[in-house]
């Protein structure tokens, strides 16, 4: 649910876009905060999403490849990367989340 007062998708693709042309331009910008004071962390989260989707896409294009509405993109991980062999298990637990346990059947890579 987004707060009251949040940032609309327009200003919201109009900022991404312009984080966007900088990094392709590698042009130095302001700060968002500085030239959006009230900017919300809801915002700047939506910003960055919205920032991450265009590059991803424009990437993929260069491939012709396109993104399609119900895919899923994972941008980060919140744990180092690990490769896995067949019938290995791995355990975590994340505070305030609780322990997750997997085993591996069968890899593909």
């Amino acid at each position: 649910m987004l707060q009251k007062n949040a940032m609309d998708e327009r200003k919201i693709e109009e900022i991404a876009s312009q984080l966007l042309q900088a990094q392709d331009k590698v042009q130095p910008i302001l700060p968002i905060s500085e030239s959006h004071p009230a900017i919300s962390i809801d915002d700047a989260y939506r910003i960055q999403f919205c920032l991450v989707v265009s590059w991803l896409a424009n990437k993929l294009a260069e491939f012709k490849i396109s993104l399609n509405q119900g895919d899923i993109i994972m941008t980060g991980s919140m744990t180092r990367f690990i490769l896995v062999k067949k019938r290995d298990s791995v355990k975590v637990s994340f505070h305030g989340l609780g322990p997750l346990e997997i085993s591996f059947k069968s890899v593909i890579y």
